[in-house]
């Protein structure tokens, strides 16, 4: 959800039926606990054992708490937990003052009961697409029978998008990630215990894009 209002009526009703108390952290907070995780992992791994089985009480109530955020929290996940490629280095996402704009508006037509349905005409180099990728990623990550669909020109473009969602996905701590069950480079990415999909299409292709399907986000 994009939207405050939306995101914390959510919360206060996980909260009623759990007492669960959501906590948001800083990014120097998430980085330590990101660190602290590394070596538990790095002496599991030295010790021959699962990390699972290493995990204190502590730290899986982070880790509950922080999923449940972010499935909760379009924002907090996407400028917590969201990685791109800015100019060939690797860093968080920190949105464009265009980029707060269009959440804003996707935030509006949460509020109003409406679809989050939009035409950019040809908005080059506004960073539209990457939150686009990102918001995807983040559907299909927490999202439970999402369906969808990266399409562009031809099939170099529709890699060089799906590479924008495959690095926020790759980026998320293990613990976040989804299981992915099909895994075919720039073709279909599925995940059978959530019952979620991605599929790119080509423009180029005599099939069309997104023919036979329905996709619920694309």
């Amino acid at each position: 959800m994009f939207s405050e209002k939306k995101v914390i009526d959510k919360l206060d009703a996980i909260g009623r039926g759990t007492a669960w108390i959501p906590e948001y952290h800083s990014l120097s907070q998430i980085d330590s606990f990101n660190s602290h995780l590394k070596v538990i992992a790095e002496r599991a791994e030295r010790d021959g054992t699962d990390v699972e089985d290493s995990l204190g009480p502590d730290e899986l109530a982070w880790i509950s708490n922080e999923y449940n955020i972010c499935w909760c929290d379009d924002r907090y996940w996407l400028e917590s937990y969201a990685y791109i490629n800015a100019d060939g280095t690797l860093q968080r996402f920190e949105p464009r003052a265009s980029q707060s704009m269009l959440l804003d508006t996707w935030a509006e037509r949460e509020e109003a009961g409406r679809a989050i349905e939009q035409q950019w005409l040809k908005s080059r180099q506004q960073g539209f697409s990457t939150i686009a990728e990102l918001a995807i990623a983040k559907k299909l990550n927490f999202g439970v029978g999402i369906k969808a669909a990266i399409a562009s020109y031809d099939q170099d473009a529709c890699e060089r998008m799906g590479g924008m969602w495959e690095l926020a996905f790759n980026e998320m701590p293990s613990w976040m990630k989804a299981n992915p069950t099909t895994d075919r480079a720039a073709s279909v990415k599925a995940f059978g215990a959530t019952n979620c999909r991605l599929t790119f299409y080509s423009g180029k292709k005599a099939a069309g894009i997104a023919r036979g399907d329905t996709p619920s986000v694309i």
